[in-house]
């Protein structure tokens, strides 16, 4: 008896645990993407995130290197629809968009670095896939 309940407490913290964890929206998520770097750029200087449960795209400005932060989001579903944000605020600064994507599509994006008009393109980051 004196063994039995301590491991009738270990089962009931161990079941409180997993239905604490399964009340977690199974759609809840945040998709980030980071720039690569490249020449005189380093890593991670830009940042490109999505959050599905607020319907937001976000970018950061991770560096005080006089380039701006620039995404290109593909919404796929029948006739792709490409939108292009772009972020110049500077150094540590961030900026976001209402996205107003549908429910049940898939998005692309990739972040890069954008400097004097043009972007960099070997800054860019690969491809994040992520459902709406």
């Amino acid at each position: 008896m004196r063994h039995l309940f301590p491991r009738i407490l270990a089962a009931a913290a161990v079941t409180v645990m997993a239905l604490g964890m399964s009340v977690q929206p199974a759609h809840a998520a945040v998709s980030w993407s980071y720039t690569r770097a490249s020449g005189q750029w380093i890593q991670s200087a830009g940042t490109a995130k999505y959050d599905n449960v607020l319907d937001r795209f976000y970018l950061y400005d991770n560096r005080a290197d006089g380039a701006g932060v620039y995404a290109e989001v593909t919404l796929n579903r029948q006739g792709s629809q490409t939108n292009y944000f772009y972020w110049g605020g500077g150094g540590g600064t961030s900026s976001s968009w209402a996205a107003n994507y549908p429910s049940g599509f898939s998005i692309e994006y990739r972040v890069c670095l954008q400097d004097n008009g043009q972007v960099q393109a070997g800054t860019c980051s690969f491809l994040t896939r992520f459902n709406t």
